[in-house]
């Protein structure tokens, strides 16, 4: 049977009706039945699988076969779920960091360490540590944390941690040189998830005398602001356990410890003495189990303490009473209480329920309680004769006949003092010998100043008294101050509502005394008042009842009212009447001046001139206009002007355009809140003939309106206007009339737009239609510049996104540069739309174009030595001195290094790396060096070179 196939290329793939993930379809066209594990993603095993190979599930899991030729395969997971040597111990930050420092080798604090309680922490001891990055820069990476260990040969360390780190991080590891064939795997996931991950990287060491240290992690991800934090770290040697570290705690020289219960001798002391037993177990038919610790020695030696199960504590310690007590004469049958004295004999009890110390010489502690009271059988009596108990250097506290209690000081003269029982407060007891506030008076403190009660003696007059006695009351919210001169000439007192310092006093007030005041001399309310009654008061009114005879005329004020006593003398000069006045005439003349000097008058019958109005009078009362000129305001408020007048003046306060320069001003007034004032323009400062004018309508100023004239328009303007009508803009119509360019100020003309839009060509050319603002762009397309006013998007022949701000259609040119936000010099826009760091290395696999490095070359001076700290991908060092040497300080991933040795003496050029020699290059030799990305260092064989040009 012949069948034929059809051949489908696609760029996706096939589809099979019935099939499922696991299954393939096979080239005949039929399908795979197997089912097979994707090593990518996730799947569920609902059954037993077989793996052929051993350990091979997780290529970091295996080390079926090692680079080191010294260390076989072995399980690298195995490895690190046993229990290893841990090289710290306080993995969950108990009392410390447990070693951890920050890894940032720029040291310029960018990267910070906490360490600090937290709730809902994967650890039992509720610390954490916190780790932030203020995003200003660090190295390598973002900065991160060292926890550190020192390789050696064909060692294996597991460095195991507990993070929360954030999503789009990851940690790297970072360590010096390890030995030769060294390596390092992760056996986990490196990536932060936001949650609480475990961490765990296996270094194994190589061969070789030389080593560095390692355990450093660093994170890597967007240079921004972060923090992670850790709740679990330490390193592991897995090639010991962790008893060897429980060993080594208790091991000391050759001191031996048992932990079998079947061996009395539980501690025991590899020295010299004959006995060796220091704490051991036993029984006996009267104590039963019991535990005894001895004092090293010889066997006769019967120093001891024994706790037996009954809870008995005896022993014989010969050197701890010179009374040789025994048993309970030193603590009771529980062992919480330690007599001093005879059972059979007064006794103090001091009571305990932890430990203190008994030292004995030679040993240290033997035993140890806490002493927590004293409480009395009987009477402290230290003495045989009840004379009371005596202290050191003649102290002593006893009773005497009649009662009362007695403190003797002693010959130290120290007064008696009583103290906190943590000892952060001691006071004096006062008594008669340190103690009388009031036989001694205070001195040498100024009254401002003092903030204690009591009485003061003064001899500074700053009271006002040369020599006080002053009585000071004091509390926190004051101070009150009596003073009396000491020869008994007066009293003062003041007052302040502080409780200290000089300020808030009060004036000193003198108190009256018979010293200082005599009520002879002075005459009460009462009386002053009835015979006040028999005098006229100088204000208000007052009737005269009788007849009064003033012996000198009083002064009467001017005839201005009808009811005023009015003096003749001031009635010779007035023309109150037909008969007095006999003619009308002027001063000067027999017309008015314009100047205001020549004024009218009645001509009286005493032969005196009666003026009518003076000029002062028509100022006061009329426009004032001194001299026939406005009245000079400069500099004053106009707002204040409400009286009708001329004014002219600068630098007014309120002026139109509240301009400087000088303005002619008049005001009429209707009353005091409805006014209008005129300004117009002159002089120096301002633009001459230009008039504003204002109101006050109701108590409130209008805005300066400009009234125009024909220097501000004329008949051209306005038939300027007519043309406006006639040729004007019109909506939806062409106002481009002259050109014929076509433009129109268009509403809904094309559909749904509003704006400027080129009829002729359909095109916007600035227009608003549905969601954009577009410039440009033929009606309903997209072929100009496009501006989403919701988004605030641009588009350039094209419709905006939902991300950038400017999105275009083609490419674009630019005459100068593209800037970042920052515009820092050390970074680079990249394809994704991201901007870049010139620290990172850039790589270009997706076009015939890419960016090169500059190798950076250096050459040996005449000193023969080289220190080198480059991140460059490509180095050359060119050398040709006598001896030289080139030591590379720093050495960084993925750098490719070439050292070129052309010493003149034919010797060899020594190659270190962080100090340490790594290669010796023959003269007239060249040698290649690689860094990997874990930082180790290929070195390929060297050659031959030679200088050819």
């Amino acid at each position: 049977m012949d069948i034929k196939y059809a051949y489908y290329n696609t760029s996706k793939g096939y589809r099979v009706l019935g099939g499922t993930a696991a299954q393939f379809l096979k080239a005949d066209g039929s399908i795979d039945s197997k089912e097979y594990i994707d090593k990518y993603s996730e799947q569920n095993i609902d059954s037993t699988k077989t793996i052929g190979f051993q350990n091979t599930i997780y290529s970091g899991w295996d080390k079926s076969s090692v680079v080191n030729p010294q260390v076989g395969p072995f399980s690298l997971l195995n490895l690190a779920l046993q229990g290893a040597y841990p090289l710290y111990g306080d993995e969950e930050f108990r009392n410390g960091t447990n070693g951890i420092g920050v890894y940032n080798n720029y040291g310029n604090g960018n990267v910070t360490m906490t360490r600090e309680a937290a709730s809902n922490l994967p650890n039992r001891s509720g610390i954490q540590l916190r780790f932030n990055y203020n995003g200003n820069g660090a190295t390598p990476g973002l900065g991160g944390f060292i926890l550190g260990f020192n390789a050696r040969a064909n060692a294996v360390f597991i460095q195991k941690f507990t993070a929360k780190l954030p999503v789009g991080y990851s940690f790297y590891n970072a360590e010096n040189y390890m030995g030769e064939n060294a390596s390092v795997n992760w056996l986990t996931s490196r990536a932060g998830t936001g949650k609480w991950e475990t961490y765990v990287r296996a270094v194994m060491c190589g061969t070789g005398t030389s080593f560095g240290n390692g355990g450093h992690v660093y994170i890597a991800g967007p240079n921004t602001v972060v923090e992670f934090y850790l709740a679990f770290a330490e390193i592991y040697e897995v090639n010991s356990s962790v008893f060897s570290k429980i060993k080594e705690a208790f091991y000391a020289k050759n001191e031996t410890i048992h932990f079998n219960g079947a061996i009395s001798d539980l501690i025991t002391v590899g020295d010299s003495y004959t006995q060796k037993k220091l704490l051991s177990t036993s029984w006996d038919g009267t104590n039963g189990d019991q535990i005894l610790l001895r004092v090293p020695g010889s066997q006769n030696n019967g120093a001891y303490l024994r706790f037996s199960q009954n809870g008995t504590l005896n022993g014989s310690l010969g050197l701890l009473s010179s009374d040789n007590l025994t048993g309970g004469q030193i603590l009771n049958s529980q062992g919480d209480s330690l007599y001093l004295g005879n059972l059979s004999l007064p006794n103090i009890a001091l009571q305990t329920t932890i430990n203190a110390h008994f030292n004995f010489a030679g040993v240290g502690n033997l035993y140890t309680f806490n002493v927590n009271g004293a409480y009395l059988n009987r009477n402290i009596n230290f003495n045989q004769d009840n004379s009371g108990v005596n202290f050191y250097e003649g102290g002593k506290i006893y009773k005497k006949s009649g009662g009362g209690v007695y403190i003797n000081r002693g010959t130290n003269g120290l007064d008696p003092r009583i103290e906190n029982a943590d000892g952060s407060q001691s006071w004096t007891i006062f008594h008669e010998g340190n103690h009388n506030p009031f036989k001694n008076l205070k001195t040498g403190i100024a009254l401002e100043d003092i903030s204690e009660s009591g009485i003061y003696r003064q001899e500074n007059p700053t009271s006002g008294f040369n020599y006080t006695t002053t009585l000071n009351l004091n509390s926190s919210d004051g101070r009150q101050q009596l003073t009396i001169e000491r020869g008994g000439k007066g009293m003062k007192f003041r007052g302040t509502t502080t409780g200290s310092g000089n300020s808030g006093w009060s004036g000193w007030k003198e108190v009256y005394h018979t010293g200082n005041f005599n009520p002879a001399s002075y005459v009460t309310q009462s009386s002053l008042n009835t015979q006040l009654g028999n005098y006229a008061t100088l204000n208000g009114v007052q009737t005269f009842t009788s007849t009064n005879t003033f012996l000198q005329s009083p002064v009467i004020p001017n005839g201005t009212l009808g009811t005023h006593a009015v003096n003749v003398n001031q009635l010779s000069t007035k023309a109150n009447g037909q008969e007095n006045a006999t003619a009308v005439g002027f001063s000067s003349g027999n017309i008015p001046t314009a100047d205001g000097n020549s004024f009218p008058y009645m001509y009286h019958n005493s032969g005196l001139y009666v003026a009518l109005a003076t000029q002062s009078y028509v100022q006061s009362n009329f426009l004032s206009t001194p001299n026939g000129t406005s009245v000079i305001i400069s500099g004053s408020n106009l707002n204040n002007y409400l009286k009708t007048g001329f004014y002219r003046g600068s630098g007014l306060i309120n002026a139109p355009l509240n301009n400087n320069g000088w303005w002619y001003v008049t005001i009429e007034t209707h009353d005091s809140t409805w006014v209008k004032q005129t300004a117009t323009s002159f002089g120096s400062g301002n633009t001459s003939n230009v008039t504003y004018q204002r109101t006050l309508s109701g108590g409130s100023w209008s805005a300066w309106q400009q009234i125009w004239s024909t220097q501000d328009f004329n008949i051209g303007n306005i038939q300027q206007w007519n043309y406006m009508a006639q040729y004007g803009l019109q909506l939806n119509a062409d106002f481009t009339v002259n050109t014929g360019s076509g433009l129109l100020i268009a509403d809904d003309y094309f559909g749904g737009e509003s704006g400027m839009i080129d009829r002729s060509y359909d095109r916007f050319v600035s227009a608003k239609q549905e969601g954009y603002y577009k410039y440009g762009s033929r009606y309903g397309t997209f072929d100009g510049l496009n501006f989403n006013f919701e988004s605030r998007l641009f588009g350039m022949g094209r419709e905006s996104n939902k991300e950038d701000k400017l999105t275009v259609e083609g490419s674009v040119k630019a005459s100068k540069n593209f800037k970042s936000e920052e515009e820092r010099p050390d970074t680079i826009f990249i394809p994704n739309g991201n901007v870049a760091s010139l620290k990172d290395e850039i790589v270009n696999d997706e076009s015939e174009y890419a960016i090169r490095l500059d190798p950076h070359e250096y050459e040996i001076d005449p000193s023969g030595y080289l220190d080198v700290d480059d991140r460059n991908r490509l180095i050359h060092i060119i050398g040709e001195q006598v001896k030289m040497v080139v030591n590379f300080k720093e050495i960084y991933p993925k750098q490719q290094i070439v050292i070129y040795n052309f010493d003149k003496s034919g010797g060899a050029m020594t190659v270190k790396i962080y100090g340490k020699n790594i290669y010796n290059i023959e003269p007239g030799s060249f040698l290649r060096l690689y860094v990997t990305r874990s930082r180790r260092v290929i070195a390929e064989r060297q050659l031959p070179c030679e200088f050819v040009w």
